[in-house]
């Protein structure tokens, strides 16, 4: 069973721990040697790294305002190998970079594969406390998951997970 990449600030170390993958505030992806501090490569623009499997980099970008799209590196080089098909997120949902108060992203890796997780939320952000009728309006919760298959860019849509 392969070793589980881990989460870094601004992004993810490989499973070794030998590098980290992290995104400036413009998004651009910077390949770090853990031991030197040494910047290996700079790659892309408006990627979020993820997750690491084998030699492949898995990021995101917003695809649009509400979709992500899951991006395969060259975690050697940084050569953009695939995109995958977007995941719609729903219609008001607000996807980002970074996780928010209203969106978070996670990512497991799963053999050649990695799992996507997202959850978003929607709240009232008016002035005045609204009647309970507009604020139930308002309020909006979904969460999702699919898996990535790292070889190909094939996307499986996962069942929702069970409200906790």
């Amino acid at each position: 069973m392969a070793e589980a990449a881990t989460r870094f600030p601004r992004g993810v170390a490989d499973p070794g721990a030998a590098r980290a993958f992290v995104n400036d505030r413009a998004g651009t992806v910077l390949a770090l040697d853990l031991a030197t501090g040494e910047v290996r490569w700079r790659a892309g623009t408006a990627l979020r790294p993820l997750s690491v499997v084998d030699d492949v980099l898995v990021a995101a970008r917003v695809a649009g305002p509400n979709q992500v799209e899951p991006v395969m590196l060259d975690a050697g080089d940084g050569r953009e190998l695939r995109a995958a098909e977007p995941l719609a997120l729903p219609d008001w949902a607000q996807a980002s970079l970074h996780d928010t108060p209203d969106y978070a992203l996670r990512a497991e890796a799963e053999g050649g594969s990695v799992v996507l997780r997202w959850s978003a939320q929607a709240r009232y952000r008016g002035g005045a406390p609204p009647s309970a009728m507009v604020q139930a309006a308002a309020e909006r919760d979904a969460r999702g998951a699919a898996r990535v298959d790292v070889d190909s860019g094939a996307v499986e849509a996962l069942p929702e997970p069970a409200a906790a």
